[in-house]
């Protein structure tokens, strides 16, 4: 345990700057997307009314109004970004320990205790990261209707909620506990998936990290595509929307486990300088 929290700490600092750097540029982006959508539309309002003597009011009704989901509109594109950074980030924590002369891997590997603490210490690194871009994404939404609020007046607005229907941010902030414990699980299997993949290329010569990658798929795509083709076939209809969610939450789950057992497997015994 003592080795585990202190790569884990480890990890999260030499990740923390990077990580701050790209998600503050992307709340500062989102915050500034909001102030100029917002005064572009008053600016619009304004021109109108100079340029043909009309009434604010008229105005209003020749523009319409302006909605939260009209001034982010490009928060999907963002959070999109954010989602391929967690990505890149899942790779880079793995990968940078082999680059530069002095590689870090040779001390990661000679450090007394077991070699599953890297994995782990790896791992919750990037859950973390997840975990907290998606709870400041959310009080950055929270941040943006407050400013757009200020801005805007109330006559201009036209009433809707934080998050627009059929949103990618819909997706992330839903306010079901199933959802959320659905999406966490999501992310934490692509991470696992990630990671189990830069082990695989780690582990083996090129040419046999290909067969195993192959052979590796092979066990996990054939009998859940098997499985997934019986529900969808001859079950289909016959289950309940809790006994599908139940059921995919079980294969989730086995492939997950699946993929971390494989995973420290390649750390314990394969992973090499």
């Amino acid at each position: 345990m003592k080795k585990y929290l202190m790569l884990t700490n480890e990890e999260i600092k030499r990740s923390s700057k990077l990580y701050l750097i790209v998600v503050g540029a992307l709340i500062v982006l989102e915050l500034l997307s909001v102030v100029v959508k917002t005064m572009l539309y008053e600016r619009s309002i304004e021109t109108f009314m100079r340029m043909n003597q009309a009434s604010e009011l008229e105005a209003v009704n020749s523009y319409g109004t302006f909605s939260f989901a009209a001034a982010t509109s490009i928060f999907d594109y963002i959070m999109m970004i954010g989602v391929a950074y967690i990505l890149v980030l899942a790779l880079q924590i793995w990968y940078r320990e082999w680059i530069g002369e002095s590689k870090h891997i040779y001390r990661l590997l000679l450090l007394p205790g077991s070699r599953v603490s890297i994995y782990f210490a790896k791992l919750t690194t990037v859950l973390l990261a997840t975990v907290s871009l998606i709870g400041l994404q959310w009080l950055t939404v929270v941040a943006s209707y407050g400013l757009f609020d200020w801005l805007l007046p109330e006559s201009h607005k036209l009433p809707t909620g934080l998050i627009k229907d059929g949103s990618l941010l819909q997706v992330f902030y839903s306010m079901n506990i199933e959802d959320v414990f659905i999406l966490l699980m999501m992310s934490c299997a692509v991470i696992n998936l990630l990671f189990f993949i830069v082990l695989i290329e780690r582990s083996f010569r090129k040419s046999r990290a290909m067969i195993q990658l192959i052979a590796e798929a092979m066990i996990l795509i054939l009998p859940f595509g098997l499985v997934m083709y019986i529900m969808e076939g001859p079950l289909s209809g016959l289950l309940l929307r809790v006994e599908y969610v139940t059921l995919y939450l079980v294969l989730l789950s086995i492939g997950f486990f699946y993929i971390g057992f494989r995973s420290i497997r390649l750390v314990q015994n394969k992973l090499s300088v």
